[in-house]
């Protein structure tokens, strides 16, 4: 297991950018133990259904998805916000986060 993943359980999350991620069967399995042993893990934008590797509950992730998909500084913050209240437990010292705050799409289509 990489000295990386080791270090993880520290971790209040563990983010995983899953698009084109090729990892080997043993990496894979270490990273589901860590995710059963309670670490909250969730892979984004996942290729591979086989890495498609999540703890956390439909609503959580949905909400961390929004925050990720709509991108830009703000949706980060309380992204960042969010983890520190809902995942970590701060919930008396971390400000509430906000909605994530949609954005327009950057690729324009023809009607």
């Amino acid at each position: 297991m990489p000295k990386t993943l080791r270090k993880s359980v520290k971790y209040d999350l563990v983010l995983i950018n899953a698009m084109g991620l090729k990892i080997t069967e043993a990496q894979r399995a270490e990273v589901k133990k860590l995710a059963e042993k309670g670490l909250p893990v969730m892979a984004l934008t996942v290729t591979n259904p086989a890495n498609d590797i999540c703890s956390l509950d439909t609503a959580t992730a949905a909400r961390i998805v929004a925050y990720m998909d709509n991108g830009g500084r703000e949706n980060y913050r309380n992204l960042l916000r969010y983890v520190r209240k809902h995942i970590d437990g701060k919930i008396l010292l971390a400000p509430e986060a906000e909605a994530p705050r949609e954005h327009p799409s950057r690729l324009a289509l023809p009607p």
